[in-house]
Formats: C-alpha cells, structure tokens, sequence
C-alpha cells in the first residue's frame, strides 16, 4: 500500500519483525520497509477505533492516538472444532483445548480417525496438508508405517523480498543438542545481485561437522525459487561439497548458493594443505 502512495503504521505485538524467523534476515526486510518509508512500532497493539477515525495505540504500555483511514487487521486462524462433539467419537484435546490430540502417525486419539491439514495443529500451510495426505494414504496401505517428520519441511513467506526458510532452525538444532554450524553468504558481492541491485541479500545455511547441510533461510528477490535446489540438497541429506560440484551457468541467481560453498570449502585450505599444494606443483606441475 505504500508504494501506492498510502502513509502505512504495522503495529507489532512484540520486540521482533516476523518473530518466527532470522533476525538477521528479518532485520533486512525492516530496514527496507523503513527506508520506504513505512511506519514499524514494536510492542504495540491496538486498543480501540473512536469515531473521529483514530486508533487508541499501546506502545509499550503507553497509548498515543494513530489517525487512520483503514485498518487491516492479521487475526491469525483457529481450529474450528467447537460443536462436533468430539468426546463422543473419543477424540481429547490438548490441555489448552485449541488443538486435538495427534500422535506421530496424525492419529487422534481415536485411533480410526486421521487428521490432515491445519487441523493436525501445526504448520498451517498447503504443501504441509499435502505431506499429511501422503503419509497417511502411505500408512493406509503399508505395513511399514511412516511418522511425520517435519525436519525438510519449507516455507516462504512472499514479502518484497521474499523469505524463504527450510529444514531445522537454529534453534531447534540447539535443543536437539546437535553439533552444527551456521555459514552466511551477503549477497554484495554477488554480480548477479550487483547487477538487478538486491546486495543486501543473505542466505544463511546450517551445516553438520561433516559439511551436510540442515536447514537455513534466505532473502533475496525469489528467495522461494532460489532456494529450492537447497531443500532438495537437504532432503537427500547432501552436503555443500555436492553444491560445490555442481556447475552453474554465469550469471544465474542461484550461483549464491555456489558461493556459499565455495567460500565454505575455500576454508579447508589452511597453511599446511597450502604447503602441500606448492610441493604437488613444483613436483607436478
């Protein structure tokens, strides 16, 4: 709306842009809202709408006034579960009593009824509804049984630019206890993004000790498409040497993850395997 001519205001509940991403990739998509001019106010939420057409904000704990014209309100989805009378067909609920009680194989607690979609209680996108069919449709007619298993799980979010997150967060990895590392990749220095004029990209990847690669995020101009060679890299378990292998014609966007892991694998050239290199060549070359 702003690049329409509108004076946009988001109001943001809590201390962070996009709370469920990078805060290093978030804090870009910030910066580049702020520049054009888009109002961001942290802590904030709206409180009440008066008749003269001003928003009562909350800004941490203190109210101002935001004259407004229209309101676009994010209010979030739940599940619509009330009236089914679910204790009838033995099916519980969580203790929190928004969420139905789903075991690894999307079973609820009647074990004759499956739940696919945003009624499994987490992620709420299409392609998770899609993964959720398939291992059901899987389960119905193997007898080798299949868990959901979120870990190559993705999703983009379609801001300008898009944000584009797969596999398992940093986080995740933390509280998993898992040995891993997380590389960074600008995009300043990138000709393909000298030249369409997007350097203040970055992609960040989390690699395991023996270089496979875990998860990571991106912003860049089609963060979605740029990607999804990583997701696949990911999913089959393939490390950043695979990518470094690969051949990519000059100058594509996707050569940035090529960058990643030629800077990646340019790091294994310490002094020693320096000297060895010069004896190779003098011997050799």
């Amino acid at each position: 709306m702003k690049r329409l001519g509108s004076r946009v205001t988001i109001l943001e509940r809590g201390e962070k842009f996009l709370p469920k991403e990078d805060k290093d990739i978030t804090d870009i998509l910030h910066k580049r809202m702020v520049d054009e001019g888009v109002n961001v106010l942290f802590n904030a939420q709206a409180k009440s709408v008066k008749e003269s057409g001003e928003i009562v904000v909350e800004v941490s704990r203190h109210e101002q006034l935001l004259p407004v014209d229209a309101l676009f309100v994010g209010v979030g989805r739940q599940l619509n579960i009330e009236g089914l009378d679910l204790d009838k067909a033995d099916i519980e609920l969580e203790a929190s009593g928004q969420k139905l009680k789903v075991d690894r194989y999307l079973r609820t607690t009647n074990k004759n009824i499956f739940v696919c979609g945003d009624v499994a209680g987490q992620y709420q996108f299409t392609h998770a509804a899609e993964l959720h069919a398939s291992i059901i449709i899987r389960n119905l007619f193997s007898p080798f049984k299949k868990k959901l298993v979120n870990d190559y799980l993705s999703w983009v979010t379609f801001t300008d630019p898009e944000i584009a997150t797969f596999g398992i967060s940093a986080e995740e990895l933390k509280k998993r206890g898992v040995s891993y590392e997380t590389i960074a990749e600008p995009f300043s220095r990138d000709d393909r993004a000298i030249t369409d004029d997007y350097r203040d990209g970055l992609l960040k990847i989390h690699i395991s000790k023996t270089g496979k690669i875990l998860g990571g995020t991106m912003i860049a101009p089609h963060a979605g498409e740029l990607i999804q060679e990583l997701i696949l890299a990911q999913t089959h378990r393939m490390s950043l040497a695979d990518i470094f292998a690969k051949i990519y014609p000059y100058p594509t966007a996707a050569r940035i993850n090529k960058r990643a892991a030629q800077n990646y694998q340019g790091r294994k050239l310490n002094p020693r395997s320096k000297k060895l290199l010069r004896m190779l060549f003098q011997l050799f070359g």
